[in-house]
C-alpha cells in the first residue's frame, strides 16, 4: 500500500496538471449573473465546514443585505473578508457566490470569478497559474490518502452521533411533509414504545423535515426527520439555540407501519429466507431475514381483513363476487356464510367491496368446498407456534376476506418486531434493520474513489437512480431481479420501471414520492446517469461533495475552488445537438469556448445557432484530448495524438504553459501573461520626483552618503 501510494499519487497529480495547465486569470471580470449555492457541510449532526470558512475569498454574487437594519454587508462583485464572512454566518444559511463552474470568460477564467489569492489573501492578480495550483493543492495530499478499499461504517462509527437533535439557531418552528401521531404516555403504551420527556409526536412518515424560520418567514435552517424520530416541539413553536427538536435512533433503522391493519408475511418460509431465532439473555424468540437465493423476497403487507370467529366452509349469500385468475373479488358488498359440513349457518360475515377472498365461496352449500380454519391454541411453546404461524395462508387463520393496504420490502438482516397476522396501530414497529448493516459496505475509499471521480468511471454496484419525478411502487421478483416502478403524474405512458437485483438494499418503499436523481438503491451514484437525468449542475455539485467527502475523512483541507477548477475542465466539451446555420456537423464534440465563438458569428449575421447538450470527460481523456494537440502529445498517446493532429490539419494557438515550455517560449503566466508583454517602457529623459516624508533623514542621508 505505502510502496504503491507515492507512484499513484504522482500519476494522479500529472492527470491533474495537464488538464489545469492552461486555466490561467484571463480577465478581471467575465461579467457573467450565474453563480453557486455554498452553505456549512454536515456530517450526520457534526458541522465539518462553516458557512464562514467555505465562503472567505469568494466574491458575492449579489449585495448581500441585513435582513434586521437593511445595511449593505458585502455588495455585489465584492470580496468576502473572515470578518465579512463571519457576519454573513450569523444570519444567512447559505449565499449564492461566484465560482470557475460559472465563469464565462473565452479563455482561462475571470478574477471575480476565482476570487482571493490563497497564498496572500487578497483578490488574485491576473497571469496567475490557477489550474496548476488547483493540480498541485489536490495532488500534493493524495500520499495522504489509504489506497485500499476500506471497511466503512458500524457501530464504532456510530459512536459520536447524539441521538438528540437540537437547533442550531433560534427561529420558528415548521413541519414539511411530516405524517404524525400524537404522542401520550398511554398511546405510547399501546405502541410498544418508551415515553419520554417532552415528546409530542412521533413520526411515521419515511421523508420529511422540520424547518426553523426568522422572524420574516424565510427559511434559515432545515433538519431532515427519519421515520421513527420522536419530535419535541410543535408547529409554531419558538425554539432557542441548543432547544431540542427531536430524538431518534441511532442504533437501528426502524420501519413503522403508515395505517392500522394486520400484518401478512410474504415468502417467509422458515430456514430458507428467514430464520427463528431464541435470544439467550431475554429469551425472546424472533424472525430474523437471512440472506438468500432463489426467486423469493420477504415482504410485510398490511391488510385490511374480515375474520370469522367459527371454522367451516364459505358460501356466497348475497355477494357480488368475480373470477381474477385463481382468486374471488368482491365486487359489491354483500354477505357470505360459514356453514359446517351439515350445512348448518354457524356465523354470517359482511365483505366489503374491492376485497379478495381467502377461499372460493360456493353458489350452494351443497357445492361448498372453500376451508375456513381457525389459528392453532396456545398449547405450542412460542418457537414452535411462530413457525407453524408462518407457514399458515390467510384462510387457515380465520381471514375470509382481505385487502391490501400498504407493501413492505424488509433487506436481509431485519429482525421482524410484529407477529404474524396480529393486528397494528398506525405508528406501530414492523421490523428494524440494526444500523451498522444499514451503514456498513465495503466502500472504494481513498485515492481510488479520488481517481473514480476524477475520471469520471461507472463505479461498482453502482446505484439506480430515478429518471423521473413520481410515486414509487415495488414490483414482482422474476429472474433474481426487483422490479420497481415509478408512476409519473403525466399519466402511464411516462412511467419508468427498473430491474434491481435480489439482495441490493431498497431506499424506497412503494407509495414513496421521488424526485428526479434520486437513488432508489444504496451504492454510489454513476455520474453519467446524474448529467443524463438531472443536468450539469447537480452533477458538479455531487463530484464536489463526494471528492471533498474523501480528503475530509483522512482531515485533509483543500479549498472547494482548486476541485471546481478540475470539474469546470471535466465539462468543458459539449456536444453539437444541431448545428443550425454553423459548419458545425450532429453528435460533433465540440469545446464549449469554440461553440460559443461559432454561435456568437452566427448570431451577428442573422444566422441559426447549433444547440448543444453538456458532456462529461475523465482527466485523462481531456488530457488526450486537450486543445493543444502539442500538450496531448507531451502527455501520452503521442504518435497517436500527433498522427490525428496531422490528419486534421490543426493549429495550435499556444496558449497553455506547457505547449510554450516545448516550443521555447515565455510562459504566459505571472510575469510572461500577455498584458504585461503589451506594455511599453517610455523613456521621459527627466528626472523621477521621490516623495520624502522627513527632509531632515533625507539631509542626514545625503551627508553620511
Amino acid at each position: 500500500d505505502t510502496a504503491l501510494k507515492p507512484a499513484d499519487s504522482g500519476y494522479l497529480t500529472r492527470r491533474l496538471v495537464e488538464v489545469g495547465q492552461d486555466v490561467v486569470i484571463t480577465m478581471d471580470d467575465c461579467g457573467t449573473r450565474n453563480g453557486i449555492k455554498k452553505e456549512a457541510v454536515f456530517q450526520g449532526e457534526e458541522k465539518v465546514v462553516s458557512l464562514a470558512d467555505n465562503i472567505v475569498g469568494r466574491v458575492a454574487r449579489d449585495n448581500i443585505v441585513d435582513p434586521i437594519t437593511d445595511e449593505i454587508i458585502v455588495r455585489e462583485n465584492e470580496l468576502i473578508t473572515m470578518e465579512k464572512a463571519k457576519q454573513i454566518e450569523d444570519m444567512f444559511p447559505s449565499i449564492i457566490v461566484r465560482s470557475p463552474l460559472t465563469c464565462e470568460a473565452p479563455h482561462g477564467i475571470c478574477a471575480k470569478c476565482y476570487g482571493a489569492d490563497l497564498s496572500m489573501g487578497k483578490m488574485v492578480e491576473l497571469g496567475t497559474a490557477v489550474g496548476i495550483i488547483a493540480a498541485q493543492s489536490i495532488g500534493e495530499p493524495g500520499t495522504q490518502l489509504t489506497l485500499r478499499t476500506f471497511h466503512i461504517g458500524g457501530t464504532a462509527a456510530l459512536g459520536r452521533r447524539d441521538p438528540v437533535v437540537r437547533a442550531r439557531r433560534a427561529g420558528t418552528v415548521k413541519f414539511e411533509g411530516l405524517d404524525l401521531v400524537e404522542l401520550t404516555p398511554e398511546h405510547a403504551e399501546r405502541l410498544r414504545i418508551t415515553f419520554e420527556e417532552k415528546d409530542k409526536y412521533l413520526v411515521v412518515s419515511r421523508r420529511g423535515a422540520v424547518i426553523l424560520l426568522d422572524d420574516r418567514g424565510r427559511e434559515i435552517e432545515r433538519y431532515p426527520v427519519q421515520q421513527a424520530a420522536h419530535l419535541k416541539v410543535e408547529e409554531g413553536d419558538r425554539v432557542r439555540v441548543r432547544q431540542a427538536l427531536f430524538s431518534r435512533n441511532i442504533h437501528a433503522t426502524p420501519l413503522l407501519t403508515e395505517r392500522d391493519g394486520m400484518v401478512r408475511f410474504v415468502d417467509f418460509v422458515v430456514d430458507e429466507t428467514v430464520k427463528v431465532e431464541r435470544d439467550q439473555r431475554t429469551g425472546q424468540v424472533s424472525i430474523r431475514i437471512i440472506e438468500h437465493r432463489g426467486d423469493k423476497q420477504p415482504q410485510v403487507e398490511v391488510i385490511q381483513a374480515v375474520r370469522a370467529k367459527h371454522a367451516g366452509f364459505l358460501v356466497n349469500k348475497s355477494a357480488t363476487l368475480t373470477e381474477r385468475g385463481s382468486e374471488q373479488h368482491v365486487e359489491a358488498e354483500g354477505e357470505v356464510e360459514i356453514v359446517d359440513e351439515k350445512g348448518k349457518v354457524l356465523e354470517t360475515v359482511t365483505v366489503p367491496a374491492g376485497y379478495r377472498l381467502t377461499v372460493h365461496a360456493a353458489g350452494s352449500k351443497d357445492k361448498a368446498d372453500g376451508r375456513i380454519s381457525l389459528p392453532p391454541g396456545d398449547d405450542l411453546s412460542q418457537e414452535e407456534r411462530l413457525k407453524k404461524l408462518l407457514s399458515l395462508r390467510l384462510n387457515e387463520v380465520g381471514i375470509v376476506a382481505y385487502q391490501s393496504s400498504i407493501v413492505y420490502n424488509l433487506p436481509e438482516k431485519s429482525v421482524i418486531s410484529a407477529q404474524p397476522f396480529e393486528e397494528l396501530l398506525k405508528g406501530m414497529e414492523i421490523a428494524k434493520t440494526p444500523r451498522e448493516i444499514a451503514g456498513t459496505q465495503d466502500i472504494t475509499g481513498g485515492l481510488p474513489r479520488v481517481q473514480e471521480l476524477f475520471e469520471a468511471r461507472t463505479p461498482k454496484d453502482k446505484a439506480e437512480i430515478a429518471e423521473i419525478s413520481g410515486t414509487v411502487e415495488i414490483g414482482a421478483l422474476r429472474n433474481k431481479k426487483r422490479e420497481i416502478i415509478i408512476h409519473a403524474e403525466g399519466g402511464p405512458e411516462l412511467d419508468r420501471s427498473y430491474r434491481v437485483p435480489q439482495g441490493r438494499r431498497l431506499l424506497v418503499q412503494t407509495g414513496d414520492r421521488v424526485e428526479a436523481g434520486d437513488p432508489l438503491t444504496d451504492g454510489p451514484i454513476d455520474p453519467k446517469d446524474l448529467l443524463r437525468v438531472s443536468g450539469p449542475e447537480r452533477l458538479q455539485n455531487y463530484l464536489l461533495e463526494e471528492i471533498q467527502s474523501v480528503y475530509r475523512s483522512q482531515n485533509v483541507r483543500i479549498n472547494d475552488k482548486h476541485i471546481e477548477i478540475i470539474i469546470r475542465q471535466m465539462f468543458s466539451k459539449v456536444i453539437v445537438q444541431d448545428p443550425g446555420d454553423t459548419e458545425l456537423l450532429p453528435n460533433q464534440e465540440v469545446f464549449r469556448n469554440h461553440i460559443a465563438e461559432i454561435n456568437a458569428r452566427a448570431a451577428a449575421e442573422g444566422r441559426h445557432t447549433a444547440t448543444f447538450l453538456p458532456t462529461l470527460k475523465g482527466i485523462m481523456k481531456q488530457g488526450v484530448n486537450a486543445e493543444s494537440f502539442i500538450s496531448a502529445a507531451s502527455f501520452q498517446e503521442t504518435s497517436k495524438v500527433l498522427t490525428n493532429a496531422a490528419i486534421a490539419g490543426k493549429f495550435d494557438p499556444l496558449r497553455g504553459l506547457k505547449e510554450n515550455v516545448i516550443v521555447g517560449h515565455i510562459i504566459p503566466a505571472g510575469t510572461g501573461f500577455s498584458r504585461f508583454l503589451e506594455g511599453a517602457v517610455e523613456y521621459k529623459g527627466e528626472p523621477v520626483e521621490c516623495p520624502v516624508e522627513d527632509e531632515e533623514d533625507f539631509a542626514e542621508v545625503g551627508a553620511a552618503g
